[in-house]
């Protein structure tokens, strides 16, 4: 993988639909559908123009309620490109942050999320040595 100027490394989607080669077969199953669905519906007895006619509705709508979804999905599941970026922009100020903090500042900070998640046995000598710093 390779390193842009911005010092990131780049990561390539793998999944199906996402290569130029998910592309093309796409794009070949969907004529091999639009061929056999003509010729299935010219051997039924259908004039060739109907049959041409009923092909495209098909596949045109096939094409838009399949790509229509997809988009619903995204949007249900939050991998839209915004909800992605926003999240990584809310990371790495949050990592920002936290290299800014003071090792005591750190240590405080996770002792109240300890105490938030029910663990306040553990934050408790946390709390003591606070107190004891607070008195000297």
């Amino acid at each position: 993988m390779s390193e842009p100027e911005g010092g990131r490394e780049v990561v390539y989607n793998k999944e199906f639909g996402y290569s130029r080669k998910d592309v093309l077969i796409i794009i070949v199953a969907l004529i091999a559908a639009g061929v056999l669905m003509y010729e299935g519906l010219q051997a039924t007895g259908m004039t060739p123009g109907m049959a041409g006619n009923w092909v495209q509705l098909i596949i045109f709508m096939g094409i838009c309620v399949g790509w229509v979804s997809t988009y619903l999905w995204r949007v249900a599941n939050k991998k839209m490109t915004y909800a992605q970026q926003l999240q990584m922009y809310e990371e790495e100020v949050m990592k920002k942050r936290l290299e800014e903090m003071t090792e005591s500042e750190v240590q405080r900070l996770m002792a109240e999320v300890e105490s938030e998640r029910g663990g306040a046995a553990a934050a408790k000598p946390v709390e003591q040595q606070q107190k004891q710093q607070q008195q000297q």
